[in-house]
């Protein structure tokens, strides 16, 4: 079902977009777009756009379709090249899907310990994918689409950002790098303000990127979830030590 937003909270973000009181140039950005070289403009005024509403009005990492599209109504007036605008950063993969992260397809963190495990799942895609241009029907105004209008798709850059915060917060104690799954839930919701389906989409890119490791722990004779935090070199076993050093936080 899609959300609905107060006109209180449209009129705030609509301030916050570069010319959208411009009648002339919004009439222009209203146009359709069909990927042409000489449509970088729109691309590039649309991707800006697009990466302001996920970052400033969504409050979930995700959105459909349709509800983007319903965002940007603009005097009872609707943008008909965005869905095909959404197609392209979906190919750039500036946007992303879950299933991009079942089949580990996503290149956020390409220095990574992944490697090239990581990158087989990208390079696949990129196998798999046929060029933007070509999946065009010249002069139709139409694509052959891939994302359909209720399906939930992910902004990349926010994505990123969430995984940064989380990463600065594991590694910030080169002493403590595991915590427990509680704690980071609690991190996740008081200092993220995220909630917990984020969570774990934050969680699955970190893992699929070798960032961290997700394992149980003994703890005072019981079995804990937690998650370490890797640096570069780090091993992904946790010793006992570590095992330790978190029984004993949790016992004070």
């Amino acid at each position: 079902m899609r959300r609905s937003f107060p006109h209180s909270e449209k009129d705030r973000f609509f301030s916050q977009l570069p010319h959208w009181e411009d009648d002339r140039r919004m009439h222009a950005l209203f146009c359709e777009y069909d990927g042409r070289d000489d449509e970088e403009w729109l691309l590039h005024a649309w991707r800006e756009y697009i990466d302001i509403a996920f970052r400033e009005f969504f409050e979930n990492l995700s959105a459909t379709p349709s509800e983007i599209l319903a965002l940007f109504v603009r005097n009872g007036r609707r943008p008909i090249g965005l869905k095909n605008i959404l197609e392209r950063l979906y190919h750039d993969r500036e946007i992303f899907t879950k299933q991009d992260l079942i089949h580990n397809r996503l290149n956020l963190f390409p220095q990574s310990q992944a490697g090239g495990q990581q990158n087989v799942g990208w390079m696949k895609w990129m196998v798999e994918s046929v060029s933007f241009p070509l999946r065009y029907m010249r002069g139709s105004g139409q694509t052959l689409s891939v994302l359909s209008d209720d399906l939930q798709i992910y902004s990349a850059s926010k994505a990123k950002a969430l995984c940064n915060k989380m990463m600065d917060w594991g590694l910030s104690d080169s002493q403590k790098k595991i915590f427990t799954i509680d704690q980071v839930k609690a991190f996740a919701k008081e200092t993220l303000h995220i909630r917990e389906d984020d969570l774990h989409i934050v969680l699955q890119i970190l893992t699929n990127h070798s960032l961290i490791v997700s394992t149980e722990v003994d703890v005072n004779d019981q079995m804990l979830k937690c998650i370490k935090f890797l640096s570069q070199g780090d091993p992904e076993a946790i010793s006992k030590k570590e095992s330790a050093l978190l029984s004993l936080e949790l016992s004070t």
